[in-house]
């Protein structure tokens, strides 16, 4: 029984070591943006969102990344293992920039259809802001919600242990 919670700020490798460890354990992978976002990066009906998340989460195997904290009362109690990315911010920008470049008005393979990436200073924003604003939640929500093996990513040194450990 293998249910893993990856979360953390956008750019900080959560799809990368989520599809990982889908691979090398054979667990059913959920990208949640794929699921929240609608097409031209519409806002779902937040009842239907919730009733979707709580259907996801019914198996005893996944690996589940993204952050959407007000599903955290539903993920959180479910999960064995809750890995959460606190990487440097400057990192994160930069991925997410390097990102939209690379990617260009294409929509991501871990991303809603008819979401296509583009250069969005409200996100930079929130990317910027999200050890401050959004990680103390996601700390709070394991707290509150979780008794899972909970583990915090500082650094590139810190990926590369937790790959190590899981050998991926």
């Amino acid at each position: 029984m293998k249910r893993i919670l990856i979360t953390g700020n956008s750019g900080a490798g959560k799809s990368t070591l989520a599809k990982q460890l889908s691979g090398k354990f054979n667990l059913p992978l959920v990208h949640l943006d794929q699921h929240f976002w609608q097409p031209n990066w519409e806002l779902p009906d937040m009842d239907i969102w919730r009733q979707e998340v709580t259907r996801m989460v019914t198996s005893d195997k996944w690996v589940i990344e993204g952050n959407f904290a007000s599903t955290f009362d539903i993920r959180f109690p479910r999960a064995t293992t809750i890995i959460h990315f606190d990487l440097p911010r400057p990192l994160c920008l930069y991925r997410c920039i390097k990102r939209t470049i690379v990617t260009g008005n294409k929509t991501r393979s871990d991303m809603a259809q008819g979401c296509i990436e583009r250069f969005n200073l409200e996100f930079y924003k929130y990317i910027w802001s999200y050890s401050h604003i959004h990680g103390p939640k996601v700390l709070a929500a394991v707290e509150k919600y979780s008794k899972a093996n909970f583990v915090v990513l500082n650094s590139m040194a810190d990926v590369r242990s937790i790959k190590k450990l899981y050998g991926v």
